[in-house]
C-alpha cells in the first residue's frame, strides 16, 4: 500500500518476506556446507598441487638468468610501447593547444576591433573575452602538458636504450662464461678418462709385479730345499765315508795309524 507517497506493508507481506529470506539463507547455507562437505580435498589440494607445479617449473631452470633476461625483454618492450604512447600523445596535445590558441587569439582579435568601432565594452562583452581568455590560458597548458610528455617520452626512450644495452652485454657475458664452464666440463671428462686409463694400467703393472716376486720366492725356495738335500746326502756320504775308515782301521794299532797318516801326509 502506498501511503503520502511511501510504500508499506501489511504484517503477513513482511512475515512472508521474513519466512523466505530464512528459508533461502539457510538454503544456501545448506547448500554451501554440502558443496564443503562433498569436496573437502579439492579445497585443499588445489593450492599444492599449484606450488608444486611452479616448484617444477623453477627447478627447470638454469642459474635463473633465461627467466631473468625475458622478464628484461618484457619490460623493455612495456617501455617502447609507453614511449609510443607518449610521443602520439604529445603530438596531439601540441596540435591541439595550437589549435585552440590560434582559435582563441583569432577571437580575441576580432573582440579589440569590435570595441574600436564601439563606444565602449558592455558587460556581456568584457565576460566574452574572460572566457576567451581561460581557453588561451588552457591552449597554453595544453603546450605545456605536450612539452612535458615529450620530456618523457624522451627519457624513456634513453632508458630503454640504456638498458637493452645492458641486457645485450650480460646475455654475452652470460654466454662467454657458459662457453667456459663447457669447455672446463670437456676437459674434465678427458682429465678423467685418462686417469681412469692410467689407474687401471697402474693395477695392471701391480698385479703382473706381484705375481712376478711371488713365482721368484717359489723359485728361491724350492732352490734352497734342492740345495738343502745335497748338502744333507753329501755330509751323509762323508759321515759313512769316515765311518768305514774308522771301521776299517778299528783294530788297528798306534804305530799303523801314525804311518798312515805319514803316507797320507
Amino acid at each position: 500500500m502506498e501511503a503520502n507517497g511511501e510504500i508499506t506493508q501489511t504484517p503477513e507481506a513482511r512475515q512472508y518476506r521474513s519466512d523466505t529470506g530464512t528459508s533461502m539463507f539457510s538454503g544456501a547455507t545448506e547448500g554451501s556446507v554440502g558443496h564443503q562437505s562433498d569436496n573437502p580435498v579439492s579445497e585443499t589440494t588445489a593450492p599444492s598441487s599449484s606450488l608444486s607445479s611452479q616448484q617444477v617449473d623453477l627447478t627447470e631452470i638454469d642459474g635463473g638468468l633465461s627467466m631473468l633476461l625475458e622478464r628484461s625483454r618484457q619490460s623493455l618492450g612495456s617501455c617502447k610501447e609507453a614511449v609510443v604512447f607518449l610521443k602520439s600523445r604529445a603530438k596531439v596535445e601540441e596540435e591541439y593547444g595550437r589549435s585552440l590558441q590560434k582559435v582563441a587569439q583569432q577571437t580575441l582579435k576580432m573582440m579589440d576591433n569590435g570595441a574600436r568601432t564601439s563606444l565602449g565594452m558592455s558587460t556581456q562583452q568584457a565576460a566574452w573575452q574572460r572566457l576567451v581568455e581561460v581557453h588561451e590560458t588552457l591552449a597554453s597548458n595544453r603546450m605545456k602538458f605536450s612539452i612535458t610528455l615529450s620530456e618523457m617520452s624522451d627519457y624513456l626512450g634513453n632508458y630503454v636504450k640504456t638498458k637493452e644495452s645492458v641486457r645485450r652485454k650480460l646475455k654475452e657475458t652470460e654466454q662467454r662464461y657458459q662457453k667456459a664452464i663447457e669447455e672446463s666440463q670437456t676437459m674434465l671428462e678427458r682429465a678423467r678418462a685418462k686417469y681412469e686409463a692410467q689407474s687401471s694400467e697402474w693395477e695392471r703393472l701391480l698385479v703382473k709385479s706381484g705375481n712376478s716376486k711371488t713365482e721368484g720366492a717359489m723359485q728361491g725356495q724350492h732352490q734352497g730345499q734342492q740345495q738343502g738335500q745335497q748338502s744333507s746326502s753329501r755330509s751323509k756320504n762323508v759321515g759313512s765315508a769316515v765311518s768305514g775308515i774308522f771301521s776299517k782301521h778299528k783294530g788297528s794299532t798306534q804305530e799303523s795309524l801314525e804311518r798312515m797318516g805319514q803316507e797320507a801326509g
